[in-house]
C-alpha cells in the first residue's frame, strides 16, 4: 500500500510539474539587436534566468497570471503579465538617467553620474534619422549649446558651420574635431552608420585638456566598435529625392517689360527712349513670336524638380573574448539640381559620389594587454559644371547667368536649333551644359594603433596607453573645357532669318588642373588610474602628445603638449576635479611657445544623501560648477608673423622716383612687407559654468541646466587707431577683448500608455550673446558707429523713414528744405527711402550709419522633437528653430534690374506715380507701396545697406520627419533574418520665415549668397530599409 501510494504521490509531482508552462523569447535593444546577459525574473519571486548569447530565454511559470521582470545595466526594466503568451518578445529602453552610461570626454571616458563637465551627446540613431548626406546637417537642433549655419546644399561642398556656445572671437570661432581620439582635418563626410557617439565639450572642465585648442569647444566623434556576440551583418539603403528649399520667384516677360519701361520713366528717359515699345510688349503678353520677343523661365529650364540621391551601407561585428571586430563600407551618390545632357562619358552637373571604408580591431593579446587598430578610408569625386567666364567658383559661375539674365534676352535655342544668344551673350542653360566640367578627386586614409597595458601587478588601477596615428590626403582636380558657338538672330520678325555667330564649337578636351597633398602624424603616451577606496574614489590621467601636420612643400605644423587630470569622490556625492593642458605651437616665438591651462570643477549629487527624502518624485539631482582657462591659437593672419617679412622683386622701376641719375631705371629691390611682433601670443578665454541635472518621477522626466561666462582677451587685430600716414603698417597685436553669456535648458520626457505604447518628447533650448569690450578703433570713429558694446558680426546700415513724395519735390525736382541733403547714391526723387539723420547735421552720408537689426549668426536655438511606437510602427518628428539673426540681401537676388538683371513677384509692390505713354492710364501705387520706386541704372540711392534690405532671417524648420515599421521576428526568421524595418523620412520639408527669396539660414552677410549665386540649400524625400541578420 505504502509503495502505491509512493508511486502515485510521484506520479502526481512529475505530471504537476510537466504542466507547468515555459515562456520562451528574445530581448532585443533599441536597435532591435539581440541582448545577451538581461535579467528576467519572475515577480515575488527568486526564479529567473538570464538570456544566452543569442538574447534569448526560457522560464517556467507556476500560473497565468504571473509577471515576468525584465532587466539590464542603462536600460529600465520591463514587467509583462504573461496571460495566454507562451512567447514574449521585448525591446528594452534606454534608461533616462543613465548613470551608468559611458560619457567621452577628452582623452577618456566617464560614467555620466560623475560628469562635472558640460557636455552633450547624441548616439548614431539621432544621426542616421537624418537623410542628409552630410553629417554637419543632421546637428540642427539635436544637442543643446550646438549652433550649426548651412550656407549651401552643393554635393559635396555643404558643410554647415558650427558654433559651440556661439562666438566669442572674430577671428576663427571653428570648434576643434576629434575623430577616435586623434584630431582630424575632416570629420563631416564620414559615414554617421559608422558613428557610436557624437560629442561636444563645451565648458573650461571638459576642454582645458586640449589647452591652447580648447576656447571654441571640442567636438569628438566616437565610431562603433565590436563587442562580444554571434557575427551580425546590418544592411541598409536608402533612395531618396532632393528639391530646393527655396527658389526666387521671378516675373514673365510681359510683367518684366512693363517695370523695365517703369524705371527708365521714373530715370528721365523719354518715350520713345523706352526699351520697351508698344508692339514688343503685345508680342510678350501673347507670346505670339518667341523667337524674337521670347519668354524663358530660366529656373525651371536650368533646374529640376527632383534630383537623384542614394545611400547604401553594410556594418559587420561580432568577436569573441579574446577579439572584436567592427567593419563599415558605404556609397552615396548626389546628383545635382540642373537639367543638363549627358554624354556618354561625362555629364557637366553638379554630382558628388563618396565610398566610405572603416575596420575596428580589438585583440586581447593577454589578460593586461589590448592591441586596437583602426583603419579608415574615404574617396571622394565632385564634378561641377565648368567655366562660363565669371570668375570666381563654380556656384557663381554657374548662379550667375540665372539670376542676371531677363527671360526676354534669348530663346533657349533658336529656330536653327542651335543654341541663342542676347545682347548680353548670356545663355544659362548653355551655362551648365556648353562648357565642358570640372572633376575633383579627393583620397583620404586614417590609420590609428593603440595599445593598453594593465599595470594591477604594480598597483591596482593603473594602467599605460599607447597611441599612432598617421593619416594621409591626397586632392587632385581636373578640367576639361570645351566652346559652344551661340547664335543671335539680327532679323526682324517679318525678315528672312539671320544670325549672328559668336565662338566655335570645339571638342571636349584637358584644360589643366592640380595635385596636392596632406599628411599628419600624432603620437600620445598616458598612465591611467582608478582605483576606489571604501567610499573614496580616485581617477587620475598623465599624457603627453605631438602632431605634426605637411601641406605639400610648407614647413609643417607643429604642436606638442602635456595632459593632467584627478577626480576624486566621495561616497559617489561629492565630487572634485582638476584638469590641465600644458602645451603649445611653432607658429609663435621661442619662449613663448607654451601656456599653462587649468580648471576645477565640483559636483554635488545631492539625491544620493538624505536631503531629498521627503520629496521622492526627485530621483537623481546634481549641481556642478567649473572655472577653467583655454586658449585658442587660430589667431588668423599669416604664419610667423613674431618674425619680419621682406619681399624682393627682381624687376622693378619706380614711376617717378629714380635711384640714380635723372630718369628711372630698372632696379632690383627688397621691401619690408611685415612688421614682427615677437610678443605673438594666443587667445586666452577665462570660462564660468554651472549646471544643474535632475530627474523626477522614476526618471521619466529629465532636465539640464547650464548658465555660462566667458571673457575672451588676447584677440589679434590691426591697430587701427594708428594713423596711415605713419608710413608703414603698423603690426597686428592681441588687444582684442569679449565677453559672451548665455544659457542652455534641455527637457526629455519619456512614457508608455499600456504595454505596447512608448512616446517621448524632447525640447532643448540655447542661447548665447557676446559683446565686443574692446576693439583697437579710430580715435574720430563716431560713438554709435563703434564696435565696442556690440555683437560679432552685428550690422551697420541707415535708418528707413518711409518714402520720398512727389510734394517733397518743388517744381524743378529739388528736394524740401525739411529734410537733409540725401548724398547716399544719386539724388533722391519720388518714391525713393528717406534716411534719417542720426548726427542732426542736416546732412545724410556714412556717418548717419548705426547698428541695426541683429548679428549675422543666431543668438537663440531651439530644438524640439517627439515621436512614439507602437507594435512595430514609429514616428517621430523634429523642429528646429533660430531666431534673433539678420540677413542682408542685395544685388541680384533683391534689387531690380542689377547688372541687367531680373524682377521677382515682390518687386510689384513698388511705389510708383506716373502716367503710362502708351495707355494714358495712370499709375498710383503710392498708398499701397512696400518697395521702392523702381531704378534703371546702380546709381540708385536705394541699394545700399538699410534696415529695410537687412532682413529678420529668424526661422522655424521642420528638420525631420519619419515613419517606419519593424516587421514581426517570426516572419523573418526562416529567412535569417533578426530584424527588418522599412521607413519614409524627409529632411528641411517646410521652413516659415519673412526672408522669402533665399532659404533663412546661412551666413548673413557677404559672398554669393547675399547675390543668390550660391546652390540652393535642399529638402529631402527619402525612403530606406534596415535588415538585420
Amino acid at each position: 500500500m505504502k509503495k502505491t501510494l509512493l508511486i502515485l504521490l510521484t506520479f502526481f509531482l512529475f505530471t504537476n510539474a510537466f504542466s507547468q508552462p515555459v515562456i520562451t523569447g528574445m530581448v532585443l535593444d533599441e536597435n532591435g539587436i539581440s541582448m545577451p546577459g538581461v535579467s528576467v525574473l519572475i515577480k515575488g519571486t527568486s526564479i529567473g534566468t538570464i538570456t544566452d548569447f543569442n538574447g534569448k530565454f526560457s522560464i517556467k511559470i507556476d500560473h497565468k497570471d504571473a509577471v515576468l521582470v525584465f532587466s539590464f545595466i542603462g536600460y529600465s526594466p520591463s514587467e509583462i503579465t504573461v496571460g495566454n503568451q507562451t512567447s514574449i518578445n521585448i525591446k528594452m529602453v534606454p534608461d533616462m538617467v543613465g548613470l551608468d552610461e559611458v560619457v567621452i570626454v577628452g582623452y577618456g571616458s566617464q560614467k555620466k553620474v560623475s560628469v562635472v563637465g558640460a557636455i552633450s551627446t547624441i548616439t548614431t540613431k539621432g544621426l542616421v534619422q537624418s537623410p542628409a548626406a552630410n553629417i554637419s546637417n543632421a546637428l540642427a537642433g539635436r544637442l543643446t549649446g550646438l549652433t550649426t549655419v548651412q550656407n549651401t546644399g552643393q554635393p559635396g561642398k555643404d558643410d554647415a558651420s558650427l558654433y559651440i556656445r556661439g562666438r566669442s572671437t572674430w577671428v576663427n570661432a571653428s570648434p576643434l574635431y576629434i575623430v577616435d581620439g586623434v584630431e582630424r582635418e575632416s570629420y563631416t563626410q564620414v559615414d554617421a552608420n559608422e558613428i557610436e557617439y557624437f560629442s561636444i565639450l563645451k565648458d573650461a572642465s571638459a576642454t582645458a585638456v586640449y589647452g591652447v585648442r580648447g576656447a571654441n569647444g571640442v567636438i569628438i566623434i566616437t565610431t562603433k566598435r565590436g563587442k562580444e556576440q554571434k557575427p551580425e551583418v546590418s544592411l541598409s539603403a536608402q533612395y531618396g529625392l532632393q528639391q530646393p528649399t527655396r527658389l526666387p520667384n521671378y516675373l514673365q516677360s510681359y510683367e518684366t517689360a512693363l517695370l523695365r519701361n517703369e524705371s527708365f520713366i521714373n530715370d528721365g528717359y523719354t518715350d520713345d527712349q523706352l526699351p520697351f515699345q508698344p508692339a514688343a510688349l503685345e508680342a510678350f503678353r501673347t507670346h505670339s513670336d518667341p523667337y524674337h520677343y521670347p519668354d524663358v523661365d530660366w529656373y525651371d529650364e536650368v533646374i529640376r524638380k527632383f534630383s537623384p540621391q542614394s545611400q547604401y551601407n553594410v556594418n559587420i561585428k561580432g568577436g569573441t573574448k579574446t577579439a572584436r571586430y567592427f567593419l563599415s563600407t558605404g556609397y552615396l551618390n548626389q546628383e545635382g539640381l540642373f537639367n543638363t545632357q549627358k554624354h556618354n562619358d561625362y555629364n557637366t552637373n553638379f554630382r558628388y559620389d563618396r565610398f566610405n571604408f572603416r575596420s575596428n580591431l580589438d585583440i586581447d593579446v593577454s589578460k593586461d594587454l589590448t592591441f586596437s587598430v583602426t583603419i579608415a578610408a574615404r574617396l571622394e569625386d565632385t564634378n561641377e559644371p565648368g567655366s562660363t567666364g565669371y570668375s570666381g567658383a563654380e556656384n557663381q559661375a554657374s548662379f550667375a547667368p540665372l539670376t542676371r539674365t531677363p527671360p526676354y534676352e534669348t530663346p533657349i535655342f533658336q529656330k536653327n536649333g542651335k543654341p541663342g544668344v542676347g545682347p548680353s551673350g548670356a545663355n544659362p542653360w548653355l551655362s551648365v551644359n556648353g562648357y565642358g566640367y570640372t572633376r575633383n578627386k579627393k583620397d583620404v586614409v586614417e590609420s590609428l594603433v593603440n595599445l593598453n597595458y594593465k599595470l594591477d601587478k604594480l598597483t591596482k588601477g593603473l594602467s599605460a596607453k599607447a597611441l599612432l596615428s598617421y593619416d594621409s590626403y591626397f586632392i587632385e582636380q581636373k578640367r576639361y573645357s570645351k566652346k559652344t558657338a551661340t547664335y543671335r538672330l539680327d532679323s526682324g520678325p517679318d525678315e528672312e532669318d539671320s544670325y549672328t555667330v559668336f565662338g566655335e564649337d570645339t571638342e571636349l578636351k584637358y584644360d589643366g588642373g592640380y595635385i596636392s597633398d596632406f599628411s599628419k602624424s600624432y603620437f600620445e603616451g598616458s598612465l591611467n588610474y582608478s582605483r576606489s577606496f571604501g567610499i573614496h574614489n580616485v581617477t587620475g590621467l598623465l599624457l603627453g602628445n605631438m602632431e605634426s601636420k605637411s601641406y605639400g612643400d610648407d614647413i609643417p605644423y607643429r604642436n606638442m603638449g602635456l595632459v593632467s587630470r584627478l577626480t576624486y569622490d566621495y561616497a559617489d556625492s561629492y565630487i572634485a576635479e582638476f584638469n590641465m593642458g600644458y602645451n603649445g605651437s611653432e607658429n609663435f616665438a621661442r619662449g613663448k611657445r607654451f601656456g599653462l591651462f587649468p580648471s576645477l570643477s565640483v559636483g554635488w549629487i545631492i539625491s544620493h544623501g538624505n536631503l531629498l527624502e521627503k520629496l521622492p518624485f526627485i530621483n537623481f539631482m546634481k549641481l556642478r560648477m567649473s572655472y577653467g582657462l583655454v586658449g585658442n591659437d587660430k589667431i588668423g593672419g599669416d604664419r610667423f608673423m613674431y618674425s619680419e617679412e621682406y619681399s624682393y622683386r627682381d624687376s622693378w622701376v619706380s614711376p617717378s622716383l629714380p635711384y640714380f641719375g635723372t630718369s628711372a631705371i630698372e632696379s632690383q629691390i627688397v621691401t619690408l612687407s611685415r612688421i614682427a611682433n615677437p610678443d605673438l601670443t594666443w587667445e586666452k578665454a577665462n570660462k564660468f559654468n554651472f549646471g544643474l541635472e535632475t530627474n523626477f518621477w522614476e526618471n521619466k522626466l529629465n532636465t539640464s541646466v547650464d548658465v555660462f561666462l566667458e571673457y575672451r582677451k588676447d584677440i589679434l587685430m590691426d591697430r587701427n587707431s594708428i594713423p596711415r600716414y605713419l608710413g608703414v603698417k603698423p603690426p597686428a597685436g592681441n588687444i582684442g577683448k569679449t565677453r559672451n553669456s548665455g544659457c542652455e535648458v534641455e527637457i526629455k520626457y519619456r512614457d508608455k500608455i499600456g504595454e505596447d505604447f512608448n512616446f517621448w518628447v524632447n525640447v532643448n533650448y540655447s542661447f548665447a550673446k557676446n559683446i565686443i569690450i574692446y576693439k583697437d578703433e579710430p580715435e574720430n570713429k563716431l560713438q554709435w558707429q563703434k564696435e565696442e558694446g556690440q555683437s560679432i558680426g552685428q550690422f551697420y546700415g541707415y535708418k528707413v523713414l518711409g518714402f520720398f513724395d512727389i510734394t517733397d519735390f518743388d517744381e524743378n525736382g529739388v528736394l524740401n528744405e525739411k529734410y537733409p541733403l540725401q548724398l547716399v547714391g544719386e539724388a533722391p526723387k519720388p518714391g525713393d527711402f528717406i534716411y534719417a539723420d542720426i548726427n542732426g547735421d542736416k546732412v545724410v552720408d556714412d556717418r548717419d550709419k548705426l547698428p541695426i537689426g541683429y548679428s549675422d549668426i543666431p543668438e537663440s536655438t531651439i530644438g524640439f522633437s517627439y515621436g512614439f511606437d507602437w507594435k512595430g510602427f514609429d514616428f517621430s518628428m523634429m523642429w528646429q528653430a533660430a531666431y534673433h539673426v539678420s540677413l542682408n540681401i542685395s544685388s541680384e537676388s533683391l534689387y531690380e534690374f542689377c547688372e541687367g538683371g531680373r524682377v521677382q513677384d515682390f518687386h510689384k509692390g513698388r511705389w510708383a506715380y506716373y502716367t503710362d505713354p502708351f495707355t494714358g492710364e495712370l499709375v498710383d501705387t503710392r498708398a499701397t507701396a512696400t518697395y521702392p520706386r523702381l531704378h534703371s541704372q546702380s546709381s540708385s540711392p536705394n541699394w545700399t545697406i538699410n534696415d529695410f534690405f537687412l532682413y529678420n532671417s529668424s526661422y522655424l524648420k521642420l528638420r525631420n520627419i519619419e515613419i517606419g515599421y519593424e516587421l514581426p521576428i517570426k516572419q523573418l526568421a526562416v529567412l535569417g533574418i533578426s530584424k527588418m524595418r522599412v521607413y519614409l523620412n524627409g529632411n528641411n520639408l517646410l521652413t516659415f520665415s519673412e526672408v522669402k527669396q533665399v532659404d533663412p539660414e546661412g551666413p548673413g552677410y557677404g559672398g554669393n549668397r547675399e547675390r543668390g549665386w550660391n546652390y540652393p540649400q535642399l529638402a529631402i524625400y527619402n525612403l530606406g530599409i534596415n535588415v538585420t541578420f
